[in-house]
């Protein structure tokens, strides 16, 4: 599909006030074309990230996927030898932070020319989470690596959404739960934790 073409049908559907989850998932399918068709994905990680997630239930060496999983595990390393990073933990609660997914569709939006207010206008934005919520709330999305690289521990990350459709003023609340193809197993030694070595998951 050309992309004016996308951009016009954007336009229309952007006028309209959001009263379905089908707009939602029109919306960011129609704004995940555009990012592909200008390769703006990495420009755009959040947003590409919710557009993904409103078709897929698992994204598996993705740039983003690999660097989410590999955020978390290197966490969870840091943290098993008495190294830990909160800024590197920040990084990885933030990425899932509305506030992020709203900044990135209005820039987005306002640098292709399409109407903005759905992000700009508090009502607007509050119907448009609204459906958003309703979209992936049943739906855990599965998070896997890049092979090309071994991880510490995680072999992947589900993605949840614990929103409910009811809680208009509250944010997205997501949460993640690491899949595990290895336990750390750690020690005390001078008051500091160490890793010793590593337990296998059994299948």
């Amino acid at each position: 599909m050309a992309r004016h073409s996308i951009v016009e049908k954007l336009q229309s559907e952007l006028h309209r006030p959001i009263k379905t989850e089908m707009q939602v998932v029109y919306i960011l399918v129609g704004v995940r074309k555009l990012l592909e068709h200008n390769a703006q994905k990495d420009q755009y990680r959040v947003l590409n990230f919710y557009a993904n997630w409103v078709v897929h239930t698992r994204l598996s060496a993705s740039p983003v996927a690999d660097e989410i999983v590999r955020l978390l595990d290197e966490t969870m390393y840091r943290k098993v030898n008495d190294a830990v990073d909160s800024t590197l933990e920040g990084k990885a609660v933030d990425f899932f932070h509305e506030r992020l997914l709203r900044d990135e569709l209005r820039t987005f939006l306002e640098s292709s020319d399409l109407p903005t207010e759905i992000c700009t206008d508090a009502i607007r934005w509050h119907a448009f989470r609204r459906r958003l919520v309703g979209v992936i709330e049943d739906v855990p999305l599965e998070l896997r690596p890049s092979k090309a690289n071994p991880t510490h521990f995680v072999e992947g990350v589900i993605v949840k959404n614990k929103s409910t459709e009811d809680a208009l003023n509250d944010a997205l609340n997501v949460e993640w739960h690491p899949v595990m193809h290895s336990h750390p197993l750690v020690e005390v030694k001078n008051g500091k934790l160490r890793l010793k070595g590593k337990r296998p998951v059994k299948p």
